[in-house]
């Protein structure tokens, strides 16, 4: 890894290690927003047959979803999170249902502690591979993205999500 990649790596894994989950706002915003959206698109489409209807409606839910997503992040990012895991798991239409309203309250329960500890990881990794990209030794690397990954959690921790 060439000296300019590896310090915009590290430069950007500082702001995640810090900021990453007030970050995650935006971003779990536009995913919420486009779920929300294809969702009515989807039952609007199939039973209505309307597509100026299931056009309006997902437009409606995009606006709804992003809103929602941006106000109840942590609801938003277990609802995703619980969706994506139970879809891989089953496809019949009421037990993929049941199975995302119980995964998605036990990622809610979690979320509080998982989300600033991922975020801090996350961006500490990326501070690790920009500082051994640089050429910092190994050891020192890794002392200093254990203090930044600390450092991180307890900064995104101590807000109120």
């Amino acid at each position: 890894m060439d000296i300019p990649s590896s310090i915009v790596l590290v430069l950007i894994g500082l702001v995640v290690a810090l900021w990453g989950l007030q970050l995650s706002r935006i971003l779990t915003s536009i995913l919420f927003g486009g779920f929300l959206g294809l969702l009515l698109w989807k039952i609007s489409m199939t039973t209505l047959g309307s597509l100026l209807v299931s056009v309006a409606l997902l437009m409606v839910g995009f606006i709804l979803g992003a809103v929602i997503g941006f106000v109840l992040l942590r609801l938003a990012i277990s609802i995703l999170l619980a969706y994506m895991i139970a879809s891989a798991v089953v496809s019949e239409p009421l037990a993929l249902f049941v199975l995302v309203l119980i995964l998605a309250a036990i990622f809610y329960v979690l979320s509080k502690i998982i989300l600033p500890a991922f975020f801090a990881a996350l961006g500490a990794t990326m501070i690790y591979r920009g500082l051994v990209g640089i050429g910092l030794s190994t050891w020192f690397a890794m002392l200093l993205c254990v203090v930044v990954a600390m450092v991180g959690y307890y900064n995104q921790a101590k807000r109120a999500i």
